[in-house]
C-alpha cells in the first residue's frame, strides 16, 4: 500500500540564514544548528515555478510548440495563522525568532531576564530557511524553502489565540522529488537533500488573544465603558529580490522599497470620551501613539507598540445588540525624518 500525505505529518521547521543564496552547511550536507519547530494549525505554502516562456513563431497550424524555461525568480512562501508563543521566560527570544529578524531586518535587542525588542532596520535583510516534512514519511516530498524574504505580516488580536502570518519571496526552493535535477546555484551548497531534525524543541506556551491591555494615546481603553472587540496589524516591508537580473536565472540580491504600517480596529460606540477623541482626531488626522499589549503573565507577554498612527474615520455598523465604530487601515509612521520607530514588537 502506498504512503498518504496527511496534513498531520507536516512539521515546519526555521532557521535563520547568513547569505540568501547559501545554506547553512558541512560539506554539502545541512547544517541544522539554529533550526526551530513552528508550531501552527495549518501548513506552509512554498512554491518554485519556473514559467513557460511560450515559443512564439508560426508553425503553418493553428497549434503551438513546447516552450522553454523561464527565469527561476518566482518562488515564494507563506505561513497563515501562526500562533504567537512567548519564550516564557522573560529575555529570551521566541521560537519564531527567525521570522521575527526577518520582518524587522534586525536581530532583536535583548534585555537580560527583562524583555527582547524588535525593531526595523533599513540597511539589513535577514533572510531564512523555511522547510516543510513530512515527518516519518521519508518516500513523500519534502519541500525546503531558501533565502526566505518577508514582504507582508499580520498580527490579529482579540481570537482565541494569539496569531500571527507572514509571506514573501524566496531565492529558490528544493524538493526531495528534483533534488538530482537542480543546478549547482539551485542547490545553495548542498550534495544531499536535507533531512528532517530528528528531534526539535519548543519553548513557551500558546497565548490567548483576548488578555491584555490596549493603550490609544495615552489612555487605556476601559472595557466597561469603551470596549476593544477587533484589532489587527498589517505591514508590508517593502523588502523583495532583485528578480530580472542579467546573467543569472535567479535572484540577484535583496532590496528594500518603502514600508508601510497599520492598524485597523473597532470599538463598541459609546459616548466615551476617550473614543469622542479617537473620532476627532481621525477627522483631523492628528497622530496617535497605540501600544497593545497581550498576555499579562511575565515571559509570556507581548507589545505591539505603533506610532504617529493617523486614524481611518470610523463607519458604523449593527453588530447584533451594538453598534461598533470601526476604524479601518490606519497608517503609522515614524516620529521624526530621522528616526525608523513605526513599529515594533517587545516580549517581556
Amino acid at each position: 500500500m502506498p504512503q498518504f500525505t496527511s496534513p498531520r505529518f507536516e512539521r515546519i521547521i526555521i532557521q535563520p540564514q547568513t547569505a540568501f543564496n547559501a545554506v547553512p552547511n558541512s560539506t554539502g550536507t545541512w547544517t541544522q544548528t539554529g533550526a526551530k519547530l513552528l508550531r501552527m494549525p495549518s501548513g506552509t505554502k512554498i512554491t518554485a515555478p519556473p514559467p513557460l516562456i511560450p515559443v512564439p513563431w508560426k508553425t503553418g497550424t493553428r497549434s503551438t510548440q513546447p516552450g522553454i524555461v523561464g527565469r527561476k525568480s518566482t518562488a515564494s512562501w507563506s505561513l497563515p495563522n501562526i500562533p504567537v508563543i512567548p519564550s516564557g521566560s522573560a529575555g529570551t527570544v521566541p521560537d519564531a525568532d527567525a521570522l521575527l529578524q526577518g520582518i524587522f531586518g534586525l536581530a532583536g535587542t535583548i534585555s537580560a531576564g527583562v524583555s527582547v525588542t524588535y525593531s526595523f532596520s533599513d540597511s539589513a535583510f535577514l533572510p531564512f530557511v523555511l522547510a516543510r516534512f513530512q515527518h516519518g514519511q521519508s518516500a513523500l516530498t519534502q519541500q525546503f524553502g531558501i533565502g526566505a524574504l518577508v514582504s507582508d505580516f499580520n498580527f490579529s488580536i482579540n481570537g482565541d489565540v494569539f496569531t500571527m502570518g507572514a509571506s514573501g519571496p524566496l531565492y529558490w526552493a528544493l524538493d526531495s522529488e528534483n533534488f538530482s535535477n537542480e543546478d549547482t546555484a539551485g542547490k545553495c551548497g548542498l550534495t544531499v537533500y536535507p533531512t528532517e531534525p530528528s528531534s526539535p524543541t519548543v519553548v513557551g506556551t500558546i497565548q490567548q488573544g483576548f488578555v491584555g491591555t490596549a493603550t490609544f494615546d495615552g489612555t487605556g481603553l476601559d472595557t466597561t465603558n469603551c470596549p476593544l472587540i477587533s484589532c489587527s496589524v498589517r505591514g508590508r516591508t517593502g523588502t523583495t529580490y532583485v528578480a530580472d537580473a542579467f546573467g543569472v536565472s535567479y535572484p540577484a540580491l535583496p532590496v528594500g522599497g518603502e514600508r508601510m504600517i497599520s492598524i485597523s480596529f473597532g470599538l463598541v460606540d459609546t459616548d466615551a470620551s476617550i473614543l469622542n477623541t479617537l473620532k476627532t482626531k481621525a477627522k483631523a488626522k492628528t497622530p496617535i501613539n497605540i501600544s497593545i499589549q497581550v498576555g499579562n503573565v511575565a515571559g509570556s507577554i507581548v507589545t505591539l507598540a505603533l506610532k504617529s498612527v493617523q486614524l481611518a474615520v470610523p463607519d458604523y455598523g449593527d453588530d447584533n445588540a451594538r453598534v461598533v465604530a470601526s476604524f479601518g487601515d490606519s497608517a503609522a509612521h515614524a516620529t521624526a525624518v530621522a528616526n525608523i520607530d513605526d513599529f515594533s514588537i517587545t516580549f517581556s
